[in-house]
Protein backbone atom coordinates (compact mmCIF):
# COMPACT_ATOMS: atom_id res chain seq x y z
CA UNK A 1 0.00 0.00 0.00
CA UNK A 2 1.29 3.48 -0.91
CA UNK A 3 2.00 5.68 2.10
CA UNK A 4 0.52 9.04 1.14
CA UNK A 5 2.17 11.90 2.99
CA UNK A 6 -0.96 13.93 3.67
CA UNK A 7 0.29 16.39 6.30
CA UNK A 8 2.88 18.37 4.27
CA UNK A 9 0.58 18.34 1.25
CA UNK A 10 -2.40 19.69 3.21
CA UNK A 11 -0.15 22.27 4.89
CA UNK A 12 0.81 23.57 1.44
CA UNK A 13 -2.83 23.58 0.35
CA UNK A 14 -3.89 25.50 3.47
CA UNK A 15 -1.16 28.08 2.84
CA UNK A 16 -2.12 28.53 -0.82
CA UNK A 17 -5.78 29.16 0.05
CA UNK A 18 -5.02 31.47 2.96
CA UNK A 19 -2.73 33.55 0.73
CA UNK A 20 -5.34 33.79 -2.01
CA UNK A 21 -6.72 37.19 -2.96
CA UNK A 22 -10.13 35.47 -2.90
CA UNK A 23 -9.83 34.50 0.77
CA UNK A 24 -13.03 36.37 1.68
CA UNK A 25 -14.95 34.21 -0.81
CA UNK A 26 -14.20 31.03 1.16
CA UNK A 27 -15.90 32.33 4.35
CA UNK A 28 -13.48 30.50 6.62
CA UNK A 29 -13.81 30.67 10.41
CA UNK A 30 -11.40 33.02 12.12
CA UNK A 31 -9.83 30.18 14.11
CA UNK A 32 -8.89 28.32 10.91
CA UNK A 33 -7.31 31.44 9.40
CA UNK A 34 -5.31 32.14 12.56
CA UNK A 35 -4.13 28.53 12.86
CA UNK A 36 -3.15 28.29 9.19
CA UNK A 37 -4.86 24.88 8.98
CA UNK A 38 -8.10 24.20 7.06
CA UNK A 39 -8.63 20.72 8.39
CA UNK A 40 -10.56 19.33 11.34
CA UNK A 41 -9.72 17.01 14.23
CA UNK A 42 -8.95 13.50 12.99
CA UNK A 43 -11.59 10.79 12.65
CA UNK A 44 -11.26 7.95 15.12
CA UNK A 45 -10.95 4.41 13.82
CA UNK A 46 -14.26 3.54 15.48
CA UNK A 47 -16.00 6.35 13.56
CA UNK A 48 -14.63 5.11 10.25
CA UNK A 49 -15.52 1.48 10.99
CA UNK A 50 -19.06 2.49 11.95
CA UNK A 51 -19.53 4.23 8.60
CA UNK A 52 -18.00 1.30 6.73
CA UNK A 53 -20.45 -1.01 8.49
CA UNK A 54 -23.34 1.26 7.48
CA UNK A 55 -22.17 1.36 3.86
CA UNK A 56 -21.19 -2.30 3.68
CA UNK A 57 -17.82 -1.33 2.15
CA UNK A 58 -14.27 -0.76 3.39
CA UNK A 59 -13.24 2.75 2.38
CA UNK A 60 -10.22 3.09 0.03
CA UNK A 61 -6.75 3.48 1.58
CA UNK A 62 -5.86 7.08 0.61
CA UNK A 63 -9.26 8.37 1.73
CA UNK A 64 -9.01 6.43 4.98
CA UNK A 65 -5.58 7.88 5.83
CA UNK A 66 -6.86 11.36 4.96
CA UNK A 67 -9.72 10.97 7.45
CA UNK A 68 -7.30 9.84 10.15
CA UNK A 69 -5.46 13.13 9.77
CA UNK A 70 -8.45 15.41 9.20
CA UNK A 71 -12.11 14.44 9.30
CA UNK A 72 -13.07 16.63 6.33
CA UNK A 73 -11.69 19.78 4.71
CA UNK A 74 -13.00 23.35 4.78
CA UNK A 75 -12.12 24.64 1.29
CA UNK A 76 -10.48 23.36 -1.89
CA UNK A 77 -9.91 26.84 -3.29
CA UNK A 78 -11.73 26.11 -6.53
CA UNK A 79 -15.39 25.15 -6.60
CA UNK A 80 -16.10 22.72 -3.76
CA UNK A 81 -15.92 24.34 -0.34
CA UNK A 82 -16.51 21.39 1.95
CA UNK A 83 -15.19 17.82 1.90
CA UNK A 84 -17.51 16.21 4.41
CA UNK A 85 -16.62 14.51 7.70
CA UNK A 86 -16.96 10.76 7.40
CA UNK A 87 -20.22 10.65 9.36
CA UNK A 88 -22.00 12.62 6.59
CA UNK A 89 -20.96 10.61 3.55
CA UNK A 90 -23.48 8.35 1.84
CA UNK A 91 -24.42 6.88 -1.53
CA UNK A 92 -25.29 9.40 -4.21
CA UNK A 93 -28.44 7.41 -5.02
CA UNK A 94 -29.68 8.02 -1.48
CA UNK A 95 -28.61 11.66 -1.05
CA UNK A 96 -29.40 12.86 -4.57
CA UNK A 97 -31.56 10.28 -6.38
CA UNK A 98 -32.49 12.87 -9.02
CA UNK A 99 -28.91 12.62 -10.33
CA UNK A 100 -29.31 8.94 -11.18
CA UNK A 101 -30.64 9.17 -14.74
CA UNK A 102 -28.51 6.63 -16.57
CA UNK A 103 -30.93 6.20 -19.50
CA UNK A 104 -29.73 9.47 -21.01
CA UNK A 105 -26.01 8.69 -20.82
CA UNK A 106 -24.01 7.35 -23.74
CA UNK A 107 -21.89 4.28 -23.07
CA UNK A 108 -18.45 4.77 -24.64
CA UNK A 109 -14.96 3.47 -24.01
CA UNK A 110 -13.24 5.54 -21.35
CA UNK A 111 -10.16 7.42 -22.61
CA UNK A 112 -6.73 6.32 -21.31
CA UNK A 113 -5.13 7.83 -18.24
CA UNK A 114 -2.99 10.95 -18.72
CA UNK A 115 0.06 11.33 -16.49
CA UNK A 116 0.43 14.76 -14.85
CA UNK A 117 3.37 13.94 -12.63
CA UNK A 118 1.83 13.87 -9.17
CA UNK A 119 -1.54 12.59 -10.38
CA UNK A 120 -3.29 10.83 -13.26
CA UNK A 121 -6.44 11.97 -14.99
CA UNK A 122 -8.92 10.60 -17.49
CA UNK A 123 -12.61 11.17 -18.18
CA UNK A 124 -15.78 9.35 -17.20
CA UNK A 125 -18.05 8.31 -20.01
CA UNK A 126 -19.55 5.13 -18.50
CA UNK A 127 -22.25 6.72 -16.41
CA UNK A 128 -24.05 3.48 -15.66
CA UNK A 129 -21.75 3.29 -12.61
CA UNK A 130 -22.95 6.60 -11.17
CA UNK A 131 -25.78 4.95 -9.20
CA UNK A 132 -23.22 3.17 -7.04
CA UNK A 133 -20.95 6.12 -6.26
CA UNK A 134 -20.32 7.54 -2.82
CA UNK A 135 -20.86 11.28 -2.26
CA UNK A 136 -18.14 12.77 -0.05
CA UNK A 137 -18.57 16.53 -0.53
CA UNK A 138 -21.11 19.29 -0.83
CA UNK A 139 -22.31 20.44 -4.26
CA UNK A 140 -20.09 23.51 -4.36
CA UNK A 141 -20.84 25.68 -7.39
CA UNK A 142 -22.54 22.76 -9.23
CA UNK A 143 -19.57 20.44 -8.61
CA UNK A 144 -19.23 17.25 -6.61
CA UNK A 145 -16.61 14.74 -5.35
CA UNK A 146 -17.55 11.06 -5.69
CA UNK A 147 -15.82 7.74 -5.00
CA UNK A 148 -16.64 4.74 -7.19
CA UNK A 149 -16.46 1.29 -5.53
CA UNK A 150 -17.19 -0.40 -8.88
CA UNK A 151 -13.77 0.64 -10.21
CA UNK A 152 -11.08 -0.60 -7.80
CA UNK A 153 -7.35 -0.76 -8.52
CA UNK A 154 -4.96 -3.51 -7.48
CA UNK A 155 -3.92 -1.24 -4.60
CA UNK A 156 -7.48 -1.17 -3.26
CA UNK A 157 -8.07 2.43 -4.33
CA UNK A 158 -11.50 3.38 -5.69
CA UNK A 159 -11.69 5.66 -8.66
CA UNK A 160 -12.45 9.24 -7.62
CA UNK A 161 -14.72 11.39 -9.80
CA UNK A 162 -15.01 15.15 -10.08
CA UNK A 163 -18.38 15.99 -11.59
CA UNK A 164 -19.38 19.49 -12.71
CA UNK A 165 -22.19 21.02 -14.71
CA UNK A 166 -19.63 22.43 -17.15
CA UNK A 167 -17.94 19.05 -17.88
CA UNK A 168 -19.72 16.90 -20.51
CA UNK A 169 -18.79 13.81 -18.52
CA UNK A 170 -16.60 13.95 -15.43
CA UNK A 171 -12.92 13.86 -14.56
CA UNK A 172 -11.85 10.54 -13.10
CA UNK A 173 -8.77 9.75 -11.06
CA UNK A 174 -7.31 6.42 -9.89
CA UNK A 175 -7.60 7.49 -6.25
CA UNK A 176 -8.83 10.13 -3.83
CA UNK A 177 -5.20 11.23 -3.42
CA UNK A 178 -4.86 11.85 -7.17
CA UNK A 179 -8.08 13.87 -7.26
CA UNK A 180 -6.95 16.20 -4.46
CA UNK A 181 -3.53 16.63 -6.07
CA UNK A 182 -5.34 17.81 -9.20
CA UNK A 183 -7.50 20.23 -7.19
CA UNK A 184 -4.43 21.71 -5.52
CA UNK A 185 -2.55 22.19 -8.79
CA UNK A 186 -5.66 23.69 -10.39
CA UNK A 187 -5.71 26.25 -7.58
CA UNK A 188 -2.03 27.11 -8.11
CA UNK A 189 -2.50 27.45 -11.87
CA UNK A 190 -5.50 29.72 -11.33
CA UNK A 191 -3.51 31.93 -8.98
CA UNK A 192 -0.69 32.24 -11.53
CA UNK A 193 -3.26 33.03 -14.20
CA UNK A 194 -5.05 35.66 -12.07
CA UNK A 195 -1.74 37.30 -11.23
CA UNK A 196 -1.49 38.33 -14.89
CA UNK A 197 -4.40 40.73 -14.46
CA UNK A 198 -3.95 44.43 -13.80
CA UNK A 199 -4.56 44.92 -10.07
CA UNK A 200 -4.32 48.73 -10.31
CA UNK A 201 -4.73 51.28 -13.10
CA UNK A 202 -0.98 51.94 -13.04
CA UNK A 203 -0.35 48.29 -13.99
CA UNK A 204 -2.65 48.21 -17.01
CA UNK A 205 -0.18 49.46 -19.62
CA UNK A 206 2.67 47.20 -18.48
CA UNK A 207 0.41 44.16 -18.33
CA UNK A 208 -1.32 44.62 -21.70
CA UNK A 209 0.96 41.94 -23.24
CA UNK A 210 -0.62 39.47 -20.78
CA UNK A 211 -4.09 40.45 -22.00
CA UNK A 212 -3.04 40.02 -25.64
CA UNK A 213 -1.53 36.61 -24.85
CA UNK A 214 -4.72 35.59 -23.05
CA UNK A 215 -6.76 36.51 -26.13
CA UNK A 216 -4.41 34.53 -28.38
CA UNK A 217 -4.54 31.52 -26.06
CA UNK A 218 -8.33 31.50 -25.92
CA UNK A 219 -8.62 31.94 -29.69
CA UNK A 220 -6.29 28.95 -30.20
CA UNK A 221 -8.81 26.76 -28.36
CA UNK A 222 -10.84 26.81 -31.60
CA UNK A 223 -8.64 24.84 -34.00
CA UNK A 224 -9.60 23.79 -37.49
CA UNK A 225 -12.23 21.09 -37.03
CA UNK A 226 -12.88 17.94 -39.06
CA UNK A 227 -16.50 19.01 -39.33
CA UNK A 228 -16.59 21.80 -41.95
CA UNK A 229 -19.29 23.67 -40.04
CA UNK A 230 -17.18 23.49 -36.89
CA UNK A 231 -14.18 24.90 -38.76
CA UNK A 232 -16.29 27.77 -40.11
CA UNK A 233 -17.64 28.58 -36.65
CA UNK A 234 -14.11 28.46 -35.21
CA UNK A 235 -12.91 30.79 -37.95
CA UNK A 236 -15.59 33.24 -36.88
CA UNK A 237 -14.62 33.05 -33.20
CA UNK A 238 -10.96 33.62 -34.04
CA UNK A 239 -11.94 36.59 -36.20
CA UNK A 240 -13.67 38.20 -33.23
CA UNK A 241 -10.61 37.63 -31.05
CA UNK A 242 -8.29 38.93 -33.79
CA UNK A 243 -10.23 42.18 -34.00
CA UNK A 244 -9.96 42.58 -30.23
CA UNK A 245 -6.19 42.06 -30.38
CA UNK A 246 -5.83 44.64 -33.15
CA UNK A 247 -7.84 47.25 -31.28
CA UNK A 248 -5.92 46.67 -28.03
CA UNK A 249 -2.59 46.95 -29.84
CA UNK A 250 -3.76 50.33 -31.16
CA UNK A 251 -4.52 51.44 -27.60
CA UNK A 252 -1.12 50.15 -26.53
CA UNK A 253 0.59 52.33 -29.15
CA UNK A 254 -1.45 55.42 -28.14
CA UNK A 255 0.46 55.80 -24.82
CA UNK A 256 -2.65 56.79 -22.89
CA UNK A 257 -2.70 57.74 -19.23
CA UNK A 258 -3.73 54.85 -16.90
CA UNK A 259 -7.28 56.05 -16.22
CA UNK A 260 -7.81 56.82 -19.92
CA UNK A 261 -6.54 53.38 -20.88
CA UNK A 262 -8.95 51.70 -18.45
CA UNK A 263 -11.87 53.72 -19.82
CA UNK A 264 -10.95 52.89 -23.42
CA UNK A 265 -10.68 49.18 -22.65
CA UNK A 266 -14.08 49.22 -20.95
CA UNK A 267 -15.54 51.07 -23.94
CA UNK A 268 -14.07 48.39 -26.18
CA UNK A 269 -15.67 45.66 -24.06
CA UNK A 270 -19.02 47.48 -24.25
CA UNK A 271 -18.65 47.81 -28.03
CA UNK A 272 -17.93 44.09 -28.49
CA UNK A 273 -20.87 43.15 -26.29
CA UNK A 274 -23.06 45.40 -28.45
CA UNK A 275 -21.72 43.73 -31.61
CA UNK A 276 -22.59 40.37 -30.09
CA UNK A 277 -26.18 41.50 -29.44
CA UNK A 278 -26.53 42.94 -32.94
CA UNK A 279 -25.69 39.72 -34.76
CA UNK A 280 -28.93 37.97 -35.85
CA UNK A 281 -29.53 34.77 -33.93
CA UNK A 282 -32.22 33.22 -36.10
CA UNK A 283 -31.53 31.04 -39.12
CA UNK A 284 -33.96 32.90 -41.38
CA UNK A 285 -35.43 30.89 -44.21
CA UNK A 286 -33.86 27.48 -43.60
CA UNK A 287 -35.18 26.00 -46.82
CA UNK A 288 -33.49 28.67 -48.92
CA UNK A 289 -30.26 28.26 -46.97
CA UNK A 290 -30.14 24.55 -47.73
CA UNK A 291 -29.87 25.48 -51.38
CA UNK A 292 -27.44 28.31 -50.75
CA UNK A 293 -24.41 26.89 -48.97
CA UNK A 294 -22.61 30.25 -49.08
CA UNK A 295 -25.44 31.88 -47.14
CA UNK A 296 -25.42 29.11 -44.54
CA UNK A 297 -21.62 29.28 -44.23
CA UNK A 298 -21.79 33.03 -43.70
CA UNK A 299 -24.45 32.53 -41.04
CA UNK A 300 -22.32 30.02 -39.15
CA UNK A 301 -19.24 32.24 -39.39
CA UNK A 302 -21.23 35.25 -38.16
CA UNK A 303 -22.42 33.23 -35.18
CA UNK A 304 -18.82 32.35 -34.37
CA UNK A 305 -17.70 35.96 -34.69
CA UNK A 306 -20.49 37.07 -32.33
CA UNK A 307 -19.25 34.53 -29.81
CA UNK A 308 -15.68 35.74 -30.32
CA UNK A 309 -16.80 39.29 -29.54
CA UNK A 310 -18.60 38.12 -26.39
CA UNK A 311 -15.60 36.16 -25.14
CA UNK A 312 -13.16 38.98 -25.95
CA UNK A 313 -15.29 41.42 -23.94
CA UNK A 314 -15.38 38.98 -21.02
CA UNK A 315 -11.58 38.58 -21.20
CA UNK A 316 -11.06 42.35 -21.11
CA UNK A 317 -13.29 42.68 -18.05
CA UNK A 318 -11.44 39.78 -16.37
CA UNK A 319 -8.13 41.55 -17.04
CA UNK A 320 -9.42 44.75 -15.44
CA UNK A 321 -10.92 42.93 -12.45
CA UNK A 322 -14.44 43.89 -13.51
CA UNK A 323 -15.88 40.36 -13.21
Amino acid sequence: MVNHDWKPFLDRWSKAILQSENLEYFKLPKAAIQSGWLGYPCAEEAQIVAVETRLGKTLPPSYRTFLKLTNGWRATGNFIRDIWPVDRIDWLAKLNPDQIVTDNYMEMDDPPWMDHGSYRLSEVERFSQIAGTLQISDWGDEELFLLNPEAVGTDGEWEAWFMAGWIPGAYRFPSFWDMLQHEYHTLLNKQVHDNKRAKTDDEISARLPHLLQELRTRAAMYPQANDPSGAVYGDGVRAGYAEAQQRIQQLQEANLQPIELRMELLRLADEFEQHNREFPTGVGNLASMLFDTHKMTDKIRDGGKAEGYRQAASTIRWFLGET
